[in-house]
């Protein structure tokens, strides 16, 4: 939604656009809990502290090179059906890309865990 507010013709739209985008970064950021949980059921007891610190490791490393990619889209300047694409609302157009590709290779390659009932185990983690 950031990459296409400035397509349009009045500021409120653009801005409900771009707090719409807002509400959707947020609820995205849950999947870092959902990541967490994953991890919780997948590892055994041993294992979950060096899975969650690797997983919280490689999530920082993201936040600190993410903006190398924002230096690279910096000399950008394109219309591209009807939609202006620039230095401002490239980056959100590389995110659209590289979520979409992670959900993709998440949903090809992740196994279903099963459920507790068929597991037929319990941690005794409630």
């Amino acid at each position: 939604l950031y990459a296409i507010a400035p397509a349009f013709a009045t500021s409120e739209t653009a801005l409900a656009s771009v707090a719409l985008g807002r509400v959707f970064g947020g609820l995205g950021r849950a999947n870092s809990a959902l990541n967490f949980a994953y991890v919780a059921r997948a590892c055994r007891a041993e294992e979950r502290t060096s899975v969650t610190s690797l997983l919280g490791g490689v999530q920082m490393i993201g936040m600190a090179v993410a903006p190398l990619f924002s230096a690279c889209l910096v000399d950008v300047d394109f219309s591209l059906l009807g939609v202006r694409f620039d230095n401002l609302n490239s980056v959100g157009l590389l995110m659209v890309i590289i979520n979409l590709a992670s959900q993709v290779v998440v949903y090809l390659l992740l196994p279903d865990l099963p459920t507790a009932d068929e597991k037929g185990d319990d941690d005794g983690a409630g």
